[in-house]
């Protein structure tokens, strides 16, 4: 997906990320980047469906959960529900613990931001192809 997205092909870089999550679907990245732009477009109740679950974990990696709250964040916001995605975010805010940590938290900030700026999907694509490249660090919590 990063590199379709990195060559300007964000339709097959979203198509792709959706055949993820049909083959995948307790791959949570997957699914909370697909959430990211379906809620960029508008359609919050799939972003639900996406999202659905994936905060009942038992266990979760500290860089899912970053990924997963800054999706729930996101989804809140674009549904009016701001103090709700302020809390998911301060949430974040204080689990930082080194700077993998600090860029998912800037990530999921930027990402809060594009709400009600008219964000464009392939500029949202874009993002989350950029995340992607960077490896998994940190631990499990």
């Amino acid at each position: 997906m990063a590199i379709r997205s990195a060559q300007g092909r964000h339709q097959e870089a979203e198509q792709l990320l959706r055949e993820v999550v049909a083959d995948h679907p307790d791959y949570l990245c997957a699914r909370c980047n697909l959430a990211n732009l379906v809620i960029l477009d508008g359609k919050l109740d799939q972003a639900d469906e996406l999202l659905k679950g994936l905060a009942a974990r038992q266990r979760i990696h500290i860089h899912d959960l970053f990924i997963l709250y800054g999706s729930m964040a996101l989804l809140n916001r674009a549904r009016g529900e701001r103090e709700v995605a302020d809390a998911l975010i301060a949430s974040l805010e204080r689990m930082v613990q080194n700077e993998d940590d600090a860029r998912q938290l800037k990530f999921a900030k930027n990402l809060q931001r594009s709400i009600g700026r008219g964000a464009s999907v392939a500029k949202a694509i874009s993002a989350l192809a950029r995340l992607a490249r960077n490896p998994k660090r940190g631990q499990t919590r």
